[in-house]
């Protein structure tokens, strides 16, 4: 951090995420929606319930990512709530871990006490392992002390006023006086401290010859330059972001290199802050990059102009990225001049004119006569369905009450319920579940589970068996999805009865995992 450019690119990476917002999002089939009372938001976005706010702790995660042994922060949780957050200093970090290339465990020791790796939200540059971390010293030592060695020549030859060092000459063998003599004059000389009347006289036949070049000669300023330049490199923007004189491109560069780093910020908060429950349905945290990406005023206008033109977006929306009041102006502009295509039944509407025409022939709209197609309700909702006639006339059918659809108070909270789909909705998600990502196989190696196929089978014996309220354990959400809880075995599993599996897993809090979801989402 004494390498200026080092610091400056450091500081620029750490102020910047320590101002973008942490959010937290829903993702279901249909929409994103956005949490607003997780008390985690909190800890994410002011007061961590430590010593250091949560700028303090970017900060200080940002130097060191890239100098130290990778940024921990302990999570303090009672086993399902996230108490606070404590940032510890990476020099206060000892690892404990195995020597197994392939099934790689560590602890975290620090005075004295272990900790599990799951504790901790980390932050590791370029790790190979998941605990090590590579630091800027390790990967770019020759740039870093070619700076840090400029850095004390500069130095040097500040403290001594510019003088060169060198050696003396003489004809004749001096005598220790005259020794004494030449060396009290020269520490006058170097000394930088002293008085600028700096004078040594030499006798009759001793010579002055320098062993170094001046600056200029060294041409340090034009390598301190160099340095800089080829520092910057290394986090991944231009030097111009830094000293000056950025264009939009570099601009981009350096956007760039801080979303990676918040790219891994936020899968780390996936994997730590979110409960398996939460990841089964679809929660993540994100942070809010919009302040980072949002570009000039002109930019920005532009950009909604286009959107504006293209019902991308409303105007209520735009006013509201822009923290502006909204107006309550909720409606789409429809250029009269467009036509529109329905491109399942090819039937063409010119709003203009009123107008519909159907552009198929008689015998293609013959092909499509009983068959479903889909209609959209004014809710905007897809519902029900349309069998089309030939003629190019169509008639609504609504067939939702003849469905076969469970209904969720149809559900059983705690009866045998027999599932439409024996096991996950498709192959990647079983695939997900058991083998990419973070995943369930080795839970089950000790139950001599070794198959996903064993593994789902499992999940749908477990979901459609009753609860007996001892040893199964069971309820049931407002959508009806059901949930079981075997007590021996620690095994939780959550199911829609029309889709399948959507989970099945040991849960590290036991028992405590189930009553607190049971309590938060079950319905009667």
């Amino acid at each position: 951090m004494s390498i200026p450019t080092v610091s400056a690119c450091i500081n620029k990476i750490g102020e910047t995420i320590s101002r973008l917002p942490v959010k937290l999002y829903r993702k279901n089939e249909e929409q994103v929606e956005e949490i607003f009372d997780d008390p985690r938001l909190k800890l994410l976005n002011g007061d961590t319930g430590d010593t250091l706010s949560t700028v303090d702790m970017w900060k200080a995660a940002i130097e060191d990512y890239y100098l130290g042994s990778g940024a921990w922060i302990y999570v303090n949780s009672n086993g399902l709530d996230v108490q606070s957050l404590h940032y510890v200093d990476s020099r206060n970090i000892s690892l404990l871990y195995n020597s197994d290339p392939i099934f790689k465990a560590y602890r975290v020791q620090i005075n004295a006490q272990n900790y599990y790796d799951f504790q901790f939200l980390k932050l590791l540059r370029k790790t190979r392992d998941g605990y090590t971390n590579i630091t800027l010293q390790e990967e770019a030592s020759a740039i870093l002390s070619a700076a840090w060695n400029a850095l004390k020549l500069e130095n040097m030859m500040n403290s001594n006023g510019g003088c060169k060092p060198g050696f003396l000459k003489a004809k004749n063998r001096l005598s220790d006086a005259a020794i004494a003599s030449i060396k009290a004059g020269y520490r006058e000389v170097y000394d930088n401290e002293r008085s600028r009347d700096k004078l040594c006289v030499l006798n009759d036949g001793v010579d002055f010859e320098a062993i170094s070049s001046t600056a200029a000669e060294l041409q340090m300023n034009e390598n301190k330059k160099t340095n800089s330049i080829e520092i910057c490199k290394l986090f991944g923007f231009p030097h111009t972001v830094i000293d000056g004189g950025a264009t939009p491109d570099d601009n981009k560069k350096f956007i760039a290199a801080v979303i990676s780093v918040l790219n891994q910020i936020e899968t780390e908060l996936d994997n730590v802050l979110l409960l398996e429950y939460e990841k089964e349905q679809g929660y993540y945290w994100a942070f809010d990059t919009k302040e980072l990406t949002r570009g000039d005023m002109k930019e920005r206008y532009d950009a909604y102009e286009v959107a504006v033109r293209n019902n991308i977006l409303q105007v209520d929306e735009i006013r509201r990225e822009e923290d502006y009041e909204p107006l309550g102006f909720n409606f789409i502009k429809l250029g009269l001049q467009d036509v529109l295509l329905n491109p399942e039944t090819m039937e063409v509407y010119t709003p203009n004119t009123g107008q519909s025409k159907n552009l198929l022939t008689g015998e293609e709209r013959a092909e499509l006569r009983g068959k479903r197609q889909y209609i959209q309700g004014p809710d905007g909702k897809m519902k029900g369905s349309k069998s089309v006639s030939g003629g190019g006339s169509a008639k609504g059918v609504d067939k939702s009450e003849k469905s076969d659809i469970i209904k969720p108070e149809d559900v059983s909270a705690t009866g045998e319920n027999e599932l439409k789909v024996k096991g996950f909705p498709s192959k990647q998600k079983l695939n997900n579940h058991w083998q990419n990502g973070r995943t369930h196989a080795d839970e089950y190696k000790n139950d001599g589970i070794t198959t996903k196929e064993h593994y789902e089978k499992r999940g749908v014996e477990l979901a459609e068996s009753a609860a007996d309220g001892k040893k199964i354990l069971g309820y049931k959400t407002k959508e009806g999805f059901i949930c079981r809880y075997d007590v021996k075995k620690n095994d939780y599993v959550k199911a829609d009865v029309n889709k399948g599996l959507r989970t099945l897993f040991k849960p590290t809090e036991g028992i405590d995992y189930f009553n607190y979801w049971k309590g938060k989402e079950g319905v009667k």
